[in-house]
């Protein structure tokens, strides 16, 4: 069987020293192939031509999902690409979506009444990923059995589990408003 050559372009991000992100950083970029059930560094040599700024690498015998990473960086075992919160009949849904469900078992939900406050857990379970360990991602629903007070906001993070170590995503927020009715005011006028 044959190998090939595998370039995958991209658009660097704008220099920002503060964060490490210099104009030379593109050049510690390699590229991670997954092979089912983890990232592995495939290598590869950063470059620019006419059509862009690039990493490539040789010898790819087998098809599989490609990422680019800095060389020094593992790419993380889960993605999570969407997390919001929306009120449906005074109860609070939260939606989740993954990009990919590499080394994780699955997801927790925390909430507070504020942005600073201690979160509490809210899923008594682990909600178990759709795809462990499959370079591919899941939609996901939760509905908050407690009901949302008017005027009170909820605040909720999302917490990934993975078999080393857990990662919180958010706070996204969720409130009813108060609701003022105006209703048109009557005058009785006297009749002579």
């Amino acid at each position: 069987m044959g190998t090939a050559t595998i370039r995958a372009y991209f658009t660097p991000e704008e220099p920002d020293e503060a964060n490490g992100n210099t104009v030379e950083a593109p050049f510690d970029l390699a590229l991670y192939h997954c092979d089912g059930a983890h990232w592995a560094k495939f290598g590869g040599a950063a470059g620019s031509d006419a059509n862009g700024v690039y990493v490539e690498a040789d010898g790819v015998n087998a098809f599989s999902p490609f990422v680019i990473a800095r060389g020094s960086d593992d790419p993380t075992g889960v993605d999570v690409a969407e997390f919001s919160a929306r009120v449906e009949a005074g109860r609070t849904r939260l939606h989740w979506v993954t990009a990919n469900e590499l080394d994780i078992q699955g997801f927790h939900l925390y909430g507070a009444p504020t942005n600073t406050a201690s979160p509490a857990r809210l899923t008594r379970k682990l909600i178990v990923a759709a795809h462990v360990g499959a370079p591919v991602g899941a939609a996901y629903t939760w509905d908050d059995p407690r009901p949302l007070e008017v005027g009170a906001p909820e605040f909720y993070w999302l917490e990934v589990v993975s078999a080393k170590d857990a990662a919180r995503y958010g706070p996204v927020v969720a409130s009813m408003p108060r609701l003022q009715i105006f209703l048109p005011a009557l005058v009785r006028q006297a009749t002579r």
